[in-house]
């Protein structure tokens, strides 16, 4: 981990921004330096945090982050 905390980018469906932005301002110990509620991903950030719904079909851009969270909501219908 770098001293100067990591980037994140957060995709997330918009009914889940607010619960995702508690669970992540929670966390005491958080190893992030800024947290971005994105439409898409880019090249720009350390972190991916994404909605398993939204996983991109081509993983080039995942592959170059050094963390990827992949959320799994409960209460999907499938």
């Amino acid at each position: 981990m770098q001293s100067r905390g990591l980037t994140a980018e957060v995709l997330v469906p918009k009914e889940f921004v607010w619960w995702t932005f508690l669970a992540l301002a929670a966390d005491p110990h958080s190893p992030f330096h800024r947290i971005r509620f994105v439409s898409q991903l880019s090249a720009a950030s350390d972190v991916a945090i994404i909605d398993s719904r939204l996983l991109p079909l081509d993983d080039t851009l995942l592959c170059q982050k050094q963390r990827v969270a992949v959320l799994l909501w409960d209460g999907y219908q499938s």
